[in-house]
């Protein structure tokens, strides 16, 4: 996507944004999703936030079986922290771990009710469905595109 598209896009999500003002940029590359969200930072300054990184650190000494409810605590109230937003999240591979049982795009929806998050999420849209990762992937997840608003989606 064009840089001015890609502004434009993120302008037109922000002029209303919905109750869950979360907005996904998607595309199935992590560089070209990086590049993005570095053309986001330089374009409105707003900060970014590489999110898995800070909670794998918080997840080192906690105990397996408590990593479920802390990592959803955690992030919950470090979204929180940074309202109003917009904070542009990345690195968010550790959300989609299946032994921390987190509903990914949910606990992004639900924070997004505080703070307006757009997230670089690497994946696809196709057949009405949001995919995470590609179907390759052992972490690969698949969402109705149903649940989601009009416009919540950006496809790099």
């Amino acid at each position: 996507m064009r840089h001015d598209d890609l502004i434009a896009s993120v302008n037109q999500f922000l002029t209303a944004p919905p109750y869950e003002a979360c907005l996904l940029l998607v595309h199935p590359h992590p560089v070209d999703l990086h590049d993005a969200m570095l053309r986001l930072e330089a374009a409105f300054h707003w900060p970014g936030w590489p999110a898995g990184q800070e909670l794998a650190a918080v997840l080192l000494d906690v105990a397996p079986q408590l990593r479920p409810s802390v990592a959803a605590g955690w992030f919950r109230e470090a979204c929180a922290a940074r309202r109003p937003g917009p904070v542009l999240v990345s690195d968010i591979a550790l959300l989609f771990e299946r032994a921390l049982s987190l509903d990914p795009l949910r606990l992004l929806r639900d924070a997004s009710r505080q703070t307006q998050l757009i997230v670089a999420w690497p994946g696809t849209v196709d057949d009405n469905r949001l995919a995470y990762a590609v179907p390759e992937h052992a972490h690969c997840r698949y969402w109705p595109t149903a649940d989601l608003c009009p416009g919540c989606i950006i496809t790099l």
